[in-house]
């Protein structure tokens, strides 16, 4: 707080006071900016006791730092009367923090002459503070320190000379390496500074940087698959200094290269011995190890860096690896082939075993023989199928599959089958004959050819047993083609009383299905002798086939109404176009012409042209009163298929329709079935 007091004058004639002006003033400084400003109030004072007593002023001005703050003529004021207050702008101090500025007061009283009471002063300020720069250089770093802004003291380089700060300069820090060196720390103050970046003075600064010799550093390692080269890149900051590369990977660890000065360097990943790097990744198909470059000047190592580098294993190299052999192991067979490696479809028994060895530390999960897994080495095959080839495969610790396929020599044998019919040549007759067929393999097995044996045996009826003597047919009684054999009629004699029936066996023999395993028919009847017709006392039978050219009819005694046979069998005979399965509910059969029509036909088990049966499981039916079920039967023309289902209404209104089943066809070996759709 500053004041001045002008001089004194006269209060007037007579008057026992005297007048004077007062100027207060306050500094207030804005270091940040290096400069300051006043605040001011200008009063009339007076010496009087009174404050009720005038005085005329006129021409009172005040002036600091050179300029008017007030100026007027009051005329006629009181005693300690405020004339006027407020402040200056901003004045600068100098370089140095520091400032002053004059002030003076002037007036008049009474009279607008010359000014009779005056003051001058001057006003000092608090000098705004100023700081110091401090640089510390270590070696092999170079520090800039640029001013960029400043309130008081300029801007430009401060690196080098006056150091001087002030308060609010703004500065520019960057710290550079020399030659082989890099910048390891900059600070301001002690504390951590980012190069090329700004700060504000608020206080002295010092700023310090070290530096470190530059160690080499690796650019480059790509991911490279077990025992192959990887090529490693390095940064060298110096001609005179070396490197030493060493890896880590698991708990393995070696060199790659001593004290090297190349900046491109081989290095082939171990895949062998105790540094086989696939022993650390028995599970997995790549790991992550690190390699360490520590650089040297001379024979003082400046440091380390270390980096990661990716090692895949090779899966050419790591996979499995897997054979397998196929054996015949039925000695029938063998005999035939003269080879166990060789097999005879659908005949010999298989034993297949697979050789399979893990890789480079892994480990065998899974194994499979044809597409099945075993938990052993062995799978039995029996009968084997016709297939010329079976795939062993083999599963490790990494998944990592092997396969691999075993062509096989399969002798494509067709299994024997037999079909006989027998009847007699004339209604009343004692000569009996057969109609046979059947599948046959007629090639050489190896060391054997194929043969084919057909022979029967009969008894009577009546009898329990059959002989044990078979009778041989002549081989020329039939045709043998490349696949099958057949005979329309063979003669199998004239001793079969037309009055009696016989019941034969035929069998069929080859090198496969001998005379202690042949393929044997079903009992075939040779049924007693008829005439074309006879007539009883409740009867009148027609022992052939019968032509009605106006309809034939049946009628059960009191049961219902006479049904025309041949309507149902021929006149009714076809299944239409858009027909439904589920309308046909009488016994009979019916015709599908043609694979279009079927597939327009509801409820039909399959869309192939065949012939729908159906069968009552009584003989005095009715669909919605009597009956307990019917069955429905679908064959498709060409044999392929043949379908199954029940309909039931057990006496009630609401008729139930059973799903289709597909029939299962099948062939009997001796004492086993064998099944196939």
């Amino acid at each position: 707080m500053g004041q001045l007091t002008s001089s004194e004058a006269n209060g007037g004639a007579g008057s026992d006071y005297r007048r004077y002006l007062e100027l207060n003033w306050e500094t207030h400084n804005d270091s940040a900016n290096n400069r300051s400003y006043v605040s001011w109030s200008l009063y009339a004072r007076s010496t009087a006791s009174s404050t009720t007593k005038y005085v005329n002023l006129y021409n009172v001005t005040a002036y600091i730092n050179g300029v008017a703050v007030y100026s007027g003529s009051p005329k006629s004021v009181k005693k300690d009367t405020l004339l006027g207050s407020g402040s200056t702008g901003y004045i600068s101090h100098n370089s140095l923090g520091q400032l002053s500025v004059s002030c003076s007061v002037s007036g008049n009283v009474y009279s607008g002459g010359a000014a009779n009471m005056t003051g001058s002063s001057t006003i000092y300020f608090t000098a705004n503070p100023v700081y110091t720069l401090s640089i510390s250089q270590g070696t092999g770093s170079n520090i800039t320190v640029n001013r960029t802004s400043s309130p008081a003291g300029g801007t430009g380089d401060m690196s080098a000379g006056a150091k001087k700060l002030y308060y609010g300069d703004t500065l520019k820090i960057t710290a550079s390496p020399s030659s082989n060196y890099s910048i390891s720390s900059l600070t301001v103050n002690g504390t951590s500074f980012t190069s090329g970046s700004s700060t504000t003075v608020t206080g002295n600064v010092t700023v310090a940087a070290t530096a470190t010799p530059l160690k080499s550093i690796i650019t480059s390692c790509p991911p490279t698959n077990i025992g192959s080269a990887m090529t490693i890149a390095v940064t060298r900051y110096s001609t005179s200094y070396t490197h030493t590369i060493t890896w880590a990977f698991g708990s393995l660890s070696g060199t790659v290269v001593t004290k090297s000065s190349s900046t491109s360097i081989s290095w082939t990943l171990p895949n062998s011995g105790a540094t086989d790097l696939y022993s650390q990744i028995p599970n997995a198909t790549s790991g992550t190890g690190t390699l360490t470059i520590t650089t040297y000047n001379g024979n003082t190592s400046l440091g380390s860096n270390s980096y990661s580098f990716e090692a895949k294993a090779v899966q050419a190299d790591a996979q499995p690896t897997v054979t397998g052999t196929v054996e015949d192991t039925r000695e029938d067979t063998i005999a035939l082939t003269g080879d166990s490696s060789k097999l005879i479809a659908y005949e010999s028994t298989a034993l297949c075993t697979i050789t399979a060895t893990p890789q480079h530390s892994a480990t065998l999960i899974k194994k499979f023989i044809g597409g099945s897994m075993v938990t052993g080495t062995t799978k039995i095959y029996a009968p084997w199928d016709n297939s010329t080839s079976i795939k062993f495969s083999a599963q490790d610790s990494r998944n990592y599959t092997t396969d691999y396929t075993k062509s096989l020599t399969v002798i494509q044998y067709i299994p024997l089958t037999i079909n006989a019919t027998v009847f007699r040549t004339s209604e009343v007759g004692s000569e009996a004959a057969a109609q046979i067929n059947g599948n046959y393999f007629r090639g050489s097995f190896g060391t054997t050819s194929n043969t084919l044996q057909i022979q029967y045996r009969y008894k009577e009826s009546t009898d329990s047993l059959y002989p044990n003597v078979w009778t041989t047919i002549p081989a020329s009684s039939y045709t043998i083609g490349t696949k099958t054999y057949s005979a329309e009629r063979i003669i199998l004699g004239s001793s079969f009383d037309y009055t009696k029936s016989f019941d034969f066996q035929f069998r069929a023999i080859d090198k496969i299905y001998t005379a202690d395993n042949p393929v044997v028919t079903e009992s075939q009847r040779l049924s007693v002798g008829v005439p074309v017709f006879d007539w009883g006392q409740n009867d009148f039978r027609i022992n052939v086939t019968a032509y009605a050219n106006n309809g034939l009819y049946i009628k059960r005694p009191g049961v219902g109404t006479p049904i025309d046979i041949t309507a149902s069998l021929y006149d009714s005979s076809t299944i239409p176009t858009n027909g439904d399965l589920n309308n046909y509910t009488s016994p009979g059969f019916w015709m599908v012409n043609g694979n279009s029509t079927a597939a327009t036909i509801s409820h039909i088990p399959t869309q192939q042209a065949g012939r729908l049966y159906v069968f009552a499981s009584q003989p005095n039916f009715d669909v919605t009163t009597n009956w307990a079920y019917l069955i429905q039967e679908y064959e498709t023309y060409d044999g392929s298929g043949l379908y199954r289902r029940s309909i039931s209404t057990n006496g009630s209104a609401v008729i139930t329709y059973g799903e289709w089943v597909a029939m299962l066809k099948g062939r009997l070996d001796g004492s086993t079935l064998y099944l196939y759709t």
